[in-house]
């Protein structure tokens, strides 16, 4: 049985950083991600609202929530941080 990582996985990861960090960063940083899981179920982008948010979790939370993310899945996942502005939406052509 495979785990959902968005909806099961990281609400869980989220709580537990909530009661590590001040709730000033928790709700800067951590609480705008949206986790989107990937059809393999081994793999989680974290969808950031803008590239600022992006690289300050990389660069200060990602090697964390990668910590997280594998103890409470029981396996090694993959974790990635991305802003929307770095997506490709698929576009309308006739």
């Amino acid at each position: 049985m495979q785990i959902d990582l968005a909806s099961t996985v990281w609400p869980q990861c989220q709580a537990q950083l909530r009661g590590e960090l001040p709730e000033q960063q928790f709700n800067t940083w951590i609480r705008p991600l949206v986790a989107q899981a990937g059809l393999d179920g081994d793999r989680v982008q974290l969808l950031a609202p803008n590239r600022f948010i992006e690289e300050w979790v990389k660069n200060k939370f990602s090697a964390r929530i990668q910590e997280l993310m594998d103890r409470l899945c029981g396996r090694k996942v993959s974790v990635e941080a991305v802003s929307y502005t770095h997506l490709t939406l698929p576009t309308n052509r006739e």
